[in-house]
């Protein structure tokens, strides 16, 4: 039994070898052809560039967006958040409810709950309603 494995394991120890040997000459061949290789031409400095289309031209510029805040809903004010609700006041003492999706009775549909700096804000197509002092 012994025997047998000391024969298997010379003839694996003598297939490593000659995998090891083969790879060494294929590297050896790789340098071989990359030094007989000519070195990489000088860029062409006169290319001649491609003509490209003009770009569109914007009638505004991102700071005159980010300039034009969207209009306060005066008609109801922001008295509560909790877990992406909102809770809103009209100025009848009306309370509601509302999350991203629901609809403000004569505002429109809200598409966030947002905090914008120390306040929460209830943002919609119309405008945005915050914390109002009324």
């Amino acid at each position: 039994m012994e025997q047998a494995l000391a024969a298997k394991f010379a003839a694996l120890s003598e297939r490593v070898e000659q995998a090891e040997r083969e790879q060494g000459a294929r590297v050896a061949a790789l340098a071989a052809q990359a030094e007989k290789r000519p070195a990489a031409p000088a860029p062409v400095a006169a290319v001649k560039p491609e003509p490209s289309k003009p770009e569109p031209t914007q009638t505004g510029s991102i700071a005159d967006a980010k300039a034009a805040k969207p209009p306060v809903i005066e008609s109801w004010a922001v008295r509560d958040v909790y877990d992406g609700t909102a809770m809103l006041e009209d100025r009848r003492r009306r309370l509601v409810e509302v999350g991203a999706g629901d609809v403000i009775p004569g505002v429109g549909r809200v598409d966030a709950v947002e905090r914008r700096g120390r306040e929460w804000v209830v943002v919609t197509r119309a405008g945005i309603v915050t914390s109002q002092p009324w």
